[in-house]
């Protein structure tokens, strides 16, 4: 703990975002497993009442005060934005590869600067605007748009980024009245009520390790975003934040390792552009900020 404490503040945060990236990777192939053996509904389902689960104990440490909101319709909103979005990964890594699912995931950094010009009256300058239309060029290189190499479920992948930038403006707007408790207590309360009726009509009883890996599941994300906040306060977020790409390797190691997928050259190449393109929007971004 000591040696731990003598180290810059930045390392500390890079450590904890390495962290995280390898904890969010390993949810992602243990959710491509799952997908071999559950239907989404399934999933969302018992992963939303896992997590409300382990959420009881922080809610009934504050007297329940998170469930009151003044704001019912907006949590739906959200709500039901990230159902969407966790059902369109959830078919997109069933069907391509880890790697090419996470690169396209990064995508969202992408869609949001759309977003909060549209939606959060944001000024976005020619720099940027420069970097998101390059980032997009990337995607195309993802795609590969030719007829004998087209994955239709590459769609999916971008289409869940889209949604997931949709849920970032929502919970940037959520933010302004309610507790992030509150949020993600009635996201998953939402969630969970969502799922209900369509997994009870295909409900296929999980088996013993269909359940595991629903907790791996569960279990991988609340470290993953622990270890990220945790990586926020330590350093500077500009300092810190390009080391989630490396997310995109350790994506690489599980598919090669657990369902022996090689990325092809258009992925890696296709992702090299959006990893650029997006971070010089962050360090844009944290630098006009800055100077505000």
């Amino acid at each position: 703990m000591a040696a731990w404490g003598r180290l810059a503040p930045n390392t500390r945060g890079a450590v904890w975002m390495l962290l995280a990236s390898l904890f969010l990777s390993a949810m992602a192939a243990t959710l491509k497993s799952a997908a071999q053996l559950m239907t989404v509904w399934e999933m969302l389902l018992l992963r939303s009442l896992i997590a409300l689960a382990l959420l009881f104990p922080a809610l009934a440490s504050s007297r329940f005060a998170a469930v009151r909101t003044r704001r019912p319709l907006g949590h739906l909103v959200r709500a039901l934005l990230g159902a969407c979005g966790f059902s369109l990964f959830f078919l997109t890594v069933r069907h391509i590869d880890l790697t090419l699912t996470i690169t396209l995931g990064f995508t969202r950094n992408l869609f949001v600067v759309v977003l909060a010009a549209l939606f959060l009256g944001e000024v976005i300058r020619l720099r940027r605007t420069t970097a998101t239309l390059v980032g997009f060029l990337g995607v195309i290189v993802c795609m590969q748009p030719t007829a004998d190499a087209f994955d239709p479920w590459v769609l999916g992948g971008i289409g869940s980024a889209l949604v997931a930038a949709f849920v970032t403006v929502a919970i940037k707007q959520l933010t302004r009245t309610e507790a992030p408790l509150t949020i993600v207590f009635y996201t998953y309360v939402y969630m969970a009520a969502a799922a209900l009726v369509p997994a009870t009509l295909t409900w296929h009883t999980p088996s013993p390790f269909g359940l595991f890996l629903v907790l791996l599941v569960a279990l991988f994300s609340i470290l993953g975003q622990t270890c990220m906040v945790h990586g926020l306060r330590a350093g500077e977020a500009t300092a810190v934040m390009p080391f989630e790409y490396t997310r995109i390797l350790y994506a690489f190691a599980f598919g090669y390792i657990l369902f022996g997928e090689l990325p092809s050259a258009s992925t890696w190449a296709g992702g090299t552009i959006i990893i650029a393109s997006t971070g010089y929007i962050a360090y844009r971004s944290r630098k006009t900020g800055a100077a505000a």
